[in-house]
């Protein structure tokens, strides 16, 4: 549909990627149904990088910083400098 849609426009098609979010620090099998869900339908548009859920991204946003400000070890302080890493390589 997004081809079709700048096909149409005459605009080039956007290069997009799945980024999974809010994930638990454990697999479940709600986890593990969606993941298999996306690798079989979208098996090379997806980010390596997943962004853990954790309350310290919660507790950031209520002091105004950004989770790598508030807590810097914290996993998804890791996440989302793993998630810069990445995009930066694919836009290299």
């Amino acid at each position: 549909a997004t081809r079709s849609i700048a096909d149409a426009l005459r605009m080039p098609t956007p290069r997009w990627k799945i980024l999974r979010t809010c994930v638990p620090g454990r697999m479940t099998n709600a986890e593990a149904t969606g993941a298999a869900v996306l690798d079989g339908f979208f098996p090379g548009e997806q980010f390596e990088t997943v962004i853990h859920a954790s309350s310290k991204v919660c507790e950031g946003s209520w002091q105004w910083k950004p989770v790598a400000a508030f807590e810097p070890g914290s996993r998804p302080a890791r996440d989302y400098e793993a998630l810069a890493d990445e995009v930066s390589r694919e836009l290299a």
